[in-house]
């Protein structure tokens, strides 16, 4: 029996050294540094593992921290109880949307992936110097060279491919690497600023024009606009800080007001050209007056969380051909009916007055004051002003032209952003 006890007792020692070891490799700079790198790969190759990678990176911080953490993740719950507003008023929608269960699986999603934002802020902001400095570069150097790649991948198939089959793969190709793209867009001052002040400037260097070059190549709007937006707000704030409050209030007041500015002309020579030259834009414009109507319909309660692709009439078409024969006869290219809304509304404010209405807007218009608030709180420097006006312009951007709101690996991206963010405005430390 006292020689079981003993085996016993050395078998939990046993796997208490091994956890304790674990742990600290864990803790290690490399571990943070290593799954930073893999961001751009996975931003740029394979998105959706975005929302694998941020859960990774809580399991990484808070495993050896748990003991210390706990008690400042629940404090720091208590004190964003705000931003949970958004996820409230995404569950009231479910009970009148056009699929309750559709809006219900969506809301709880929703839930999921703000509590494990708030986690990755809370970890992120308990990083050490050494493991901060490590992701920063790691971060950077990984978002760096995939866009190089990307680069050179898309010239040379530029230069090769002489055929149609070949430019529309291109096209579809550059399609899926704009969304790494965008979120380098995003990231490139947060991360350039960041590194120039850890006197790593080859790095801070290479992370901007790898972003901009990457842009330039790929030829798509996310990206290029995020791009624009970023360093047109970044330079203005640094020569007077005191615009950054129009970049806020335009960008507060188009969230709000931007059902009075849609329905767009639709039946004039631009939007005739646009069909010709960028079909994509064309097409934005028709299915945000599409959403504009069904916004009309239900102004305050939405269709629902999730429902854009259920609204009535979503499937009708509009052809313009016609329509554009008569505007533009030196127009050649004939463009096929487009569909009034092919999954989303391409337009994260537009999405939200759809699916969720008044509700829905009031909700995110106040998270976004909330959360303006209190990073130029936390960061009253003018270059940290600058780098915060820069880092949100370009995300409302992005989410202004493009993307949906509910899409897990972007929700899981801009978290990543969110929780990067402080690290980037923070001051370094010696080490």
């Amino acid at each position: 029996m006292q020689n079981t006890h003993g085996a016993g007792a050395q078998n939990t020692k046993r796997l208490k050294s091994i956890w304790a070891g674990f742990e600290q490799g864990l803790h290690s700079p490399k571990v943070i540094g290593g799954l930073g790198l893999a961001a751009g790969p996975i931003l740029y190759f394979a998105r959706n593992l975005m929302q694998i990678l941020v859960v990774l990176l809580v399991l990484v911080i808070f495993i050896p921290s748990w003991p210390n953490l706990r008690g400042t993740l629940i404090r720091r719950a208590r004190e964003n109880w705000i931003i949970f507003i958004f996820v409230a008023a995404g569950f009231l929608s479910v009970f009148w949307s056009l699929d309750m269960a559709r809006s219900l699986e969506r809301a709880l999603r929703l839930a999921w992936e703000f509590s494990i934002g708030l986690a990755l802020i809370v970890g992120f902001a308990s990083l050490d110097e050494p493991r901060r400095r490590q992701l920063i570069e790691y971060c950077a150097t990984g978002l760096s060279f995939t866009a190089i790649f990307v680069t050179f991948y898309i010239l040379v198939h530029r230069v090769l491919g002489d055929d149609q089959a070949s430019r529309n793969a291109l096209n579809e190709m550059a399609s899926d690497f704009s969304r790494g793209a965008a979120i380098h867009a995003i990231l490139a001052i947060p991360l350039g600023f960041s590194l120039w002040t850890l006197n790593k400037r080859m790095t801070s260097a290479l992370v901007v024009i790898s972003a901009i070059t990457a842009a330039s190549v790929i030829a798509k709007l996310a990206p290029e606009f995020a791009l624009a937006v970023s360093l047109i707000c970044f330079g203005a704030v640094v020569i007077l800080p005191l615009s950054r409050y129009v970049f806020y209030t335009l960008q507060i007041g188009l969230l709000i007001f931007i059902p009075l500015l849609v329905p767009l002309p639709a039946q004039n020579k631009i939007m005739c050209g646009l069909a010709g030259e960028k079909l994509s834009a064309a097409h934005r414009i028709v299915i945000w007056n599409f959403a504009d109507e069904k916004i009309a319909q239900r102004p305050i309660l939405g269709w629902g969380l999730n429902t854009s692709r259920l609204v009535p009439g979503h499937e009708s078409r509009v052809d313009l051909s016609d329509i554009c024969a008569e505007q533009s006869p030196a127009v050649t290219v004939t463009p096929p009916p487009l569909r009034a809304m092919p999954s989303h509304p391409h337009n994260v404010p537009l999405q939200i007055w759809l699916e969720m209405g008044a509700i829905g807007i009031a909700a995110a218009a106040l998270l976004m004051g909330v959360a303006i608030m209190r990073v130029q709180a936390a960061f009253p420097a003018r270059q940290q002003l600058a780098v915060f006006t820069a880092t949100f312009s370009a995300a409302y951007m992005i989410l202004f032209v493009s993307f949906s709101l509910f899409q897990g690996w972007l929700m899981a991206s801009l978290f990543f952003v969110a929780a990067c963010l402080p690290l980037c405005l923070k001051s370094p430390e010696p080490l």
